[in-house]
């Protein structure tokens, strides 16, 4: 059996349908559409100043993976869903990936701090990643 890429949707759990599913072109504009459409979502289950953390880090997560990630499909994939109050967002890249340690002490292109602002804001956040095997992060905001 193949291991699975590390930028493989993770699915969400059983008991949350998908609220955002979209296939973004790899650029800038992506970060606007991803916002208005994960905003929706975000304001039944989070207080507003959460809502603000979620998209800060949501646009750091679309910014990097458009920018960085330079996806082989040109596509930056973005999922969220509210379980259990949890408002979870997903964005995933097949594109050149990165080791995350290195990233966040600024070795790559740009300085890292992206990585550990998006940390700083959600509740929990989970990134995945490897040279060469695209990416995925995966935040959670709690009320």
């Amino acid at each position: 059996m193949a291991t699975p890429d590390v930028s493989d949707p993770v699915p969400p759990p059983p008991d949350a349908g998908v609220a955002v599913d979209l296939r973004l072109p790899a650029a800038l504009q992506a970060a606007p559409v991803a916002r208005a459409a994960v905003a929706a979502v975000a304001a039944d289950p989070l207080p507003p100043h959460r809502v603000a953390d979620a998209m800060l880090a949501l646009t750091e997560a679309v910014t990097n993976a458009a920018l960085h990630g330079e996806p082989a499909d040109g596509a930056v994939h973005v999922r969220a869903w509210v379980s259990g109050g949890t408002l979870v967002v997903q964005v995933c890249d097949r594109g050149r990936g990165f080791d995350p340690q290195a990233g966040e002490r600024g070795a790559r292109t740009g300085l890292g701090l992206g990585l550990g602002l998006m940390r700083a804001l959600a509740d929990a956040a989970e990134i995945r990643a490897r040279p060469g095997a695209g990416a995925q992060v995966l935040l959670a905001f709690r009320p």
